[in-house]
C-alpha cells in the first residue's frame, strides 16, 4: 500500500487553481492551508508540468531493481545521469 498523501487530490486542485486564477498569493496560500511556501510553489510547478494527474494517490509506493539503482549511481558518477535522477525523485515524491 502506498503512503497515503497529507493533502487531497481535491485540495491540491483548489490550492493550485486558486493561485492560477489570480485570487491569491502563493505566501496567502501557505498561510490559509498550514503549508510552506515551498511547499505550494512546488504543487503549482508539478501541475504546470505534469498536469493534474500528478496528484492522483499512487496504489503503492514505488520499486526499483537493484540493477537500476546501481546503473543510476553509476551514471550519476559518470556525470550523464543527473536528469534521470532527479526524474526519480520527481516520480516517488509525495505531496
Amino acid at each position: 500500500m502506498g503512503r497515503k498523501a497529507k493533502l487531497s487530490k481535491e485540495m491540491k486542485l483548489r490550492i493550485v487553481q486558486e493561485y492560477i486564477e489570480g485570487n491569491k498569493s502563493v505566501r496567502e496560500l501557505a498561510d490559509e492551508y498550514g503549508y510552506h511556501v515551498n511547499h505550494i510553489r512546488r504543487l503549482i510547478m508539478f501541475y504546470k508540468n505534469f498536469g493534474e494527474s500528478v496528484f492522483e494517490e499512487k496504489p503503492r509506493n514505488k520499486s526499483y531493481s537493484k540493477e537500476l539503482k546501481i546503473q543510476a549511481i553509476q551514471d550519476y558518477l559518470d556525470g550523464k545521469g543527473i536528469l534521470f535522477l532527479l526524474t526519480l525523485i520527481i516520480l516517488q515524491h509525495d505531496f
